[in-house]
């Protein structure tokens, strides 16, 4: 309402003081161009990361604006949503903070802004676009001049990453016919969650595969064909770990000097940023002990090889545990010598098969508790035959010589046959 008015000066009359006054009434229409934008600053998302998100709603003018609504409904992949605000402009206000979805109640001068920050984590099993929305709404008595850009839609797609690693830890010493005791760790350092997660541990040379186990985290799919572990799960979330036993028997015998190096590695179809810590491996050190001896020929039949006294090549030992199992056979080298190696400790039974051609002057197997330490000269003697006669003058043709028939010297004896020796 605005009123004008004159007056004449002092003196003069106004014959018609009625029309001294003008008054011009307006009804108040205020309005002005309300618009907001959105945005995260990326295209893409990685489920399990931080995310923030920048809403800006603006006043264009020319009116101030007075309880305007910024809306934005959080999407449910995110997490732990927050908000704070600060304003720009003469008058403008509204609230400063909160947590989840923003329902705000803000009052704008012309040219003021209202400035959003939107923070919260995206969960490590999100999949698909991430859709946010946000959008600005004038008051009834307030006319938006257009409307056309009171929401804004800020939309990623997904670039999933999951950093997986795997831990094992084994016996640094074992021995042959032991177990070895192993453990796994297979875990998703994330962010996101890892899909078609594989653990696999291949069996190591000179072990037979005995068990394996789950001992805690998300259930895998356990598989071990041959020996060989193939563990297998469709999604690890991110932060999740998993914990796996595998025990393996060591060969009886195994080779001198074995070192079992068992390796397990990790996989996934999910981007890993990090391939170095995907492998890791254990090694244990097997100790062993050995026996040894030698057969020959003990010519003065005392059960002990005596300097000088040959020695058989060719002769077949074979080595049996407390069960009667074979463990192992060789024959023995050409200077007689036989040995079996990488052996674990306790009781066996070496066993000879008597060449032909040979006697024993000692027992064809030999019971042992082999010690840590070893043994050697396990021996086993072998004797040769001996033929031996008289020529003599048989006087009464009976085939025997009697008492009173002498000898004959000076005969030379051939003996015809085949040696096999």
């Amino acid at each position: 309402t605005n009123t004008a008015t004159v007056a004449p000066p002092p003196g003069t009359t106004d014959g018609n003081p009625s029309n001294n006054s003008a008054t011009d009434i307006d009804t108040l229409t205020p309005q002005g161009n309300l618009s907001i934008t959105k945005t995260d600053g990326s295209a893409t998302y990685t489920a399990g990361a931080p995310i923030t998100y920048t809403i800006v709603a603006t006043n264009s003018g020319p009116s101030f604006v007075t309880g305007a609504t910024v809306a934005d409904a959080i999407p449910p992949n995110i997490s732990g949503a927050a908000w704070t605000a600060v304003y720009a402009g003469i008058g403008s206000t509204g609230p400063a903070n909160g947590a989840g979805n923003i329902s705000a109640a803000i009052n704008l001068a012309a040219g003021g802004t209202a400035t959003f920050t939107l923070t919260g984590t995206i969960l490590s099993t999100a999949t698909g676009n991430l859709v946010n929305t946000a959008t600005v709404a004038a008051p009834p008595t307030f006319t938006d001049t257009n409307p056309n850009d009171n929401s804004a839609t800020d939309t990623d797609t997904p670039n999933p990453v999951a950093d997986l690693a795997v831990t094992k830890t084994g016996p640094a010493t074992g021995n042959p016919n032991g177990t070895l005791t192993y453990t796994i760790t297979v875990t998703n350092n994330g962010p996101s969650a890892a899909q078609a997660v594989s653990f696999t541990d291949l069996l190591p040379a000179d072990t037979t595969f005995v068990s394996q186990a789950q001992i805690n985290g998300p259930v895998f799919t356990l598989s071990a064909p041959a020996g060989n572990i193939n563990d297998t799960i469709a999604t690890l979330g991110g932060g999740a770990a998993a914990t796996f036993q595998a025990l393996l028997h060591v060969n009886n015998p195994s080779p001198a000097g074995t070192v079992v190096t068992n390796i397990a590695n990790v996989a996934s179809t999910t981007p890993d940023p990090n391939n170095l810590n995907n492998t890791a491996q254990a090694q244990t050190t097997i100790t062993s002990a050995s026996v040894s001896g030698n057969v020959f020929v003990d010519n003065n039949l005392n059960g002990v090889k005596d300097p000088g006294e040959p020695s058989l090549g060719g002769v077949i030992v074979s080595l049996v545990d407390s069960l009667g199992n074979l463990i192992a056979t060789t024959t023995t080298a050409s200077d007689g010598s036989y040995s079996f190696a990488g052996l674990a400790t306790g009781p066996y039974t070496i066993i000879e098969t008597q060449p032909p051609g040979y006697g024993s002057s000692t027992p064809n197997t030999i019971p042992i508790t082999l010690p840590a330490g070893g043994l050697t000269n396990e021996n086993f003697g072998e004797t040769t035959a001996t033929l031996s006669g008289t020529v003599f003058f048989d006087g009464n043709n009976d085939g025997l010589q009697q008492p009173g028939e002498p000898g004959i010297p000076v005969v030379t004896v051939i003996l015809a046959g085949t040696d096999i020796n």
